[in-house]
């Protein structure tokens, strides 16, 4: 049954069967409406689902002749987050529901295979009789759309009403700047019936956080964001909520001036920000500066009254931006000056790491249906030869100043936080909600100023191109299982359980998303190593082998029995900055699009080791770098028994395939073994959405509402 010419006769609420070639020119992410929320979720209930926030996809798709119509895929389709339906695939419908939504009725796509492709064509939008208005998200038309990896953030789609000024503006004729600042205003707020203007610098600048309410019809989501601002007499807290957040995101920077021109609310101070004056006091405390006991409110309708300043204008009643910039060998040599401080960075990356999906989790540690973007990147400066490597959590401000950060790229990263490991000694710099990214043009930007790591950095960079070169040659990479700090963390957001049989390892290898990744432990012992050569195409040479790998009655083999390409580091030779950006995008960064195209880069030569661990009932085949391989049996001899427990790392490198192994696609790596008293993991480890300077989200939230 064609679709357009059937549409007036498909029963509501009836799956019917229905044909059709379409391209998929696009995909759209929002919050499902609390009308559609209350639809979905008893039908979902019934089919296994665990409840969660609720997110829709829309498809536009285009058929052979032309016609565009958009979609949306049947909420309990799991398809857009398993990979196995994107941008750029042709389909063939099968089966399809009209279902109700307000007045209207929307075409739900329940069914579906791989197509055959087509010459494209554009001849306009098909018209539905009752469909609603197709530029828009069928089942929520007055929302933004959300980020489709995260489901976290919005890609706000309003243009910021704030404009860059080079010079601070005269707010008010009777502007008195001795008298109108914040230590004063902290005394007077509650007494004014009209605030008073004020010039304050961007000291740390929060992610955006969304907080969804789909049970909620009069507010369905909040967003805020907070800013911590300073004058010469205070600093505190000024939160952006809803609408005016989208005026912030990627105007308002670290280092910039606001002037506050009367429009504003004042609030009380709230002992959830302690976290904020404990974190910055290192920082602030040079200056001089202290805390106030109030808050600085800013809604969509005060943003006309809000200037931007240009960080590089005078002006004589503001700090000046608070740096604490430290070098490798600082960060190395000297570290008990940074730890418990906020660190700032600059360099150049010398490894660019793949991008990996992290399970969110509420705070009875079920998942969200969000998802956390993680990333490593090794960096390099004027100090040492070493490189540090510094582990991101991506939210949308960071995400396009880290696509950037390429390999031989200048970059200045703020707010991190300085990671201890064994024996107290450095391990790596981890970000912050409050750290921003600055590359390219951006990392030379007059904020940084006279810094002097920074001016040093710069000299270095431009007088000895010679052994920048020399280390990108040498060190330079991208993409590949990289793992930097030498401890492997093992905590209860690992796994909630130690797994032994082959049904708990697939029931995981099941959950996980595509460009997913996830650390579990499983018990074990070591059947068979096999060690191969990795030459510079990705072709492996069996070197050595020790033990057998197979014992009879442990059941069946499953796991890749060699790595494939996705696993490992490739090289910069013969990578010009174009082609590298490209190459960059295909291995490293999270594409929505089909990408079809041969990959042509050249992998790092070396060893890698295949382990068979052989479990209850089957044998698990996992990869491990030759360097791991010592201290896993050094620790096994340690051990009374032959059995141990292993850490291993997941990622879904490519999309569950319907005629393949659930384990298809899945990299498996050994990272460790749990030695005698590591038996118990540790307590649960802060993520991404924990190092906070701000105050939390739900505390926000909660004391607004």
């Amino acid at each position: 049954m064609d679709v357009p010419g059937a549409w007036a006769e498909l029963v509501p609420l009836n799956p019917t069967p229905v044909s059709g070639q379409y391209y998929i020119s696009q995909i759209e992410t929002y919050p499902a409406s609390p009308l559609a929320y209350n639809y979905w979720r008893g039908k979902l209930a019934n089919k296994g689902w665990k409840g969660g926030f609720l997110f829709c996809y829309d498809l536009i798709l285009v058929d052979d002749k032309g016609w565009q119509l958009r979609v949306m895929l049947h909420p309990g389709s799991g398809s857009v987050q398993q990979g196995s339906i994107m941008e750029g695939m042709f389909i063939t419908m099968i089966k399809a529901t009209k279902v109700p939504y307000g007045d209207s009725f929307v075409l739900v796509l329940s069914d579906w295979s791989p197509g055959t492709s087509f010459q494209l064509q554009y001849r306009g939008q098909v018209q539905l009789v009752g469909y609603p208005n197709q530029d828009l998200p069928l089942c929520n038309p007055h929302t933004d759309l959300l980020c489709p990896w995260t489901c976290a953030h919005f890609l706000w789609s309003t243009p910021s009403p704030l404009k860059m000024k080079a010079v601070v503006p005269v707010t008010h004729p009777h502007h008195d700047p001795a008298h109108h600042n914040l230590t004063n205003l902290d005394q007077a707020w509650h007494t004014l019936s009209r605030m008073w203007p004020l010039v304050v610098r961007v000291l740390a600048k929060s992610k955006d956080r969304l907080v969804i309410q789909q049970d909620n019809h009069r507010k369905p989501w909040l967003a805020l964001t907070n800013l911590l601002v300073a004058d010469n007499t205070a600093y505190c807290v000024v939160t952006a909520w809803d609408e005016a957040v989208s005026a912030l995101f990627q105007t308002v920077k670290e280092g910039d001036i606001l002037v506050l021109a009367g429009r504003y609310r004042v609030g009380r101070y709230r002992p959830a920000n302690q976290k904020l004056i404990y974190r910055l006091a290192p920082k602030v405390r040079q200056q001089g500066l202290s805390p106030t006991e109030m808050e600085i409110k800013l809604n969509t309708s005060d943003l006309e009254h809000v200037h931007l300043v240009n960080c590089a204008a005078t002006c004589q009643t503001v700090p000046l931006p608070l740096w604490n910039f430290l070098s490798i060998n600082q960060l190395v040599e000297h570290g008990s000056v940074a730890n418990g401080r906020l660190v700032d960075f600059v360099g150049i990356v010398v490894h660019h790491g793949r991008w990996e999906r992290e399970k969110c989790q509420d705070q009875t540690n079920k998942p969200t249906g969000q998802y956390w973007v993680r990333v490593w990147l090794l960096m390099g400066d004027h100090s040492s030869e070493d490189v540090v490597a510094v582990k991101f959590y991506v939210d949308r401000e960071r995400w396009e100043g880290l696509e950037r950060a390429i390999p031989g790229e200048a970059v200045v990263v703020t707010n991190l936080l300085y990671i201890q490991g064994e024996q107290g000694t450095f391990s790596h710099l981890e970000c912050s909600n409050e750290t921003q990214v600055f590359s390219g043009e951006l990392a030379g930007d007059s904020r940084f100023g006279g810094n002097k790591v920074v001016v040093s950095f710069k000299e270095a960079l431009h007088g000895d191109v010679d052994r920048w070169g020399n280390m990108l040659r040498k060190k330079g990479g991208f993409g590949g299982h990289i793992h930097p700090p030498s401890k492997v963390q093992v905590t209860l957001r690992t796994v909630g359980f130690v797994m032994e049989r082959r049904d708990e390892v697939n029931l995981y290898f099941d959950s996980l998303v595509y460009r997913g990744c996830g650390r579990v432990l499983v018990r074990a012992k070591i059947g068979g190593i096999s060690i191969y050569k990795v030459d510079s195409r990705g072709g492996l040479e069996l070197e050595s082998v020790e033990g057998d790998g197979r014992e009879n009655g442990v059941g069946v083999e499953f796991g890749l029995s060699v790595p494939e390409d996705a696993s490992f580091v490739r090289t910069l030779d013969g990578l010009r900055r174009d082609s590298l950006q490209t190459a960059i995008k295909k291995n490293c960064h999270l594409n929505t699009s089909l990408d079809t195209d041969m990959d042509q880069t050249s992998i790092r030569e070396g060893y890698v080791a295949i382990v068979s661990l052989i479990m209850e009932d089957c044998q698990f085949l996992v990869q491990a770098d030759v360097s791991v391989l010592d201290s896993v049996k050094r620790v096994l001899e340690s051990l009374d028994s032959d059995q141990a427990c292993f850490c291993l790392d997941l990622f879904r490198f490519r999309s569950q395939q319907f005629d393949r192994p659930i384990w298809d696609g899945v990299e498996v790596v050994l990272r460790s073994v749990l030695g005698p008293q590591e038996q118990q993991p540790d307590s649960q480890e802060e993520t991404g959405s924990d190092r906070s300077l701000l105050v939390n989200t739900l505390d926000m939230a909660n004391a607004f509402l």
